[in-house]
């Protein structure tokens, strides 16, 4: 079956929450930064990040939650991936403004740790069949792809997540397209996963 939903990632999240964990009265963002994905919750949320730069109201690492077992129903996690790329940001219509370093991470060892303690964390916060909704894109390392989606996914697995969903999401905005060897720049996926 295909659905097909138009809008930001933020309007998207709200739509996967109201599905996916219909009952939950609190979303836990578990890599908060600057509130952006979480913005058009339909629920109030949660923030918590380490950078105490974020806008996150609760400043803790993701891989060690200040929360009680059983705390949450449903939580977000949108890690940085990009192994210390520079980050494009989209400019002027037609035009991409490359920005300084958006991850320190230097390979993808990092998220594959992260992943891991955050996978484990998240199985003690949440309750009993609670919902994790992962936003990853896969990036380059060294020119070859590495598949984020597939390193999340098996450290949610390997912590009993049962992955429920995986969506696949088109950026459309423009110049997304010029990679000429890949569209990998071009889409993310939406993981979802069952406690």
């Amino acid at each position: 079956m295909l659905s097909v939903l138009f809008g930001e990632s933020g309007d998207n999240l709200a739509h996967l929450v109201r599905f996916y964990a219909p009952t939950a009265t609190r979303l836990l963002d578990v890599t908060y930064g600057a509130g952006t994905l979480p913005r058009r919750s339909p629920i109030p949320v949660v923030g918590v990040d380490k950078d105490p730069t974020s806008r996150a109201p609760v400043l803790a690492d993701a891989g060690r939650l200040p929360f009680a077992p059983g705390s949450f129903a449903v939580a977000c996690y949108d890690p940085p991936y990009l192994y210390g790329s520079k980050a494009m940001h989209g400019g002027p219509v037609g035009q991409k403004t490359w920005q300084p370093q958006r991850s320190t991470w230097k390979t993808p060892n990092d998220l594959i740790a992260m992943s891991a303690a955050v996978a484990s964390e998240l199985a003690c916060i949440l309750r009993p069949a609670g919902v994790v909704i992962v936003k990853i894109m896969d990036s380059r390392f060294k020119g070859r792809l590495i598949r984020n989606h597939d390193i999340v996914s098996a450290a949610f697995e390997s912590n009993e997540f049962v992955l429920l969903d995986q969506l696949v999401y088109l950026r459309t905005s423009i110049g997304s397209f010029v990679n000429l060897r890949s569209a990998q720049s071009a889409h993310g996926y939406f993981l979802i996963f069952r406690k």
